[in-house]
């Protein structure tokens, strides 16, 4: 079974997707995300579990990274990829 977000890569020179959601648009937007749901198998249940999950893991990323000793200017380099804009 592949994880819910087994390939999610981190980006700080981006604002927008690398593979467009729908044809309209490449706009980092939850509910775009959202509405493809159904696509995949998926009910508004499990992808809002799906979603609190991810953000729940990527708020723990600087305890994280400080805890495995990633230099504090290596982490400084990617913050911006963390930052909640949603």
């Amino acid at each position: 079974m592949l994880s819910c977000a087994y390939d999610l890569n981190l980006s700080t020179d981006k604002n927008g997707l690398s593979l467009n959601i729908d044809t309209e648009n490449n706009e980092l937007n939850i509910e775009a995300a959202k509405s493809v749901g159904a696509f995949f198998r998926l009910n508004i249940t499990q992808i809002d579990v799906i979603n609190t999950d991810v953000l729940k893991s990527v708020k723990k990323c600087r305890a994280v990274t400080q805890k495995i000793r990633i230099p504090a200017a290596e982490q400084k380099l990617v913050e911006t990829a963390f930052l909640e804009t949603y």
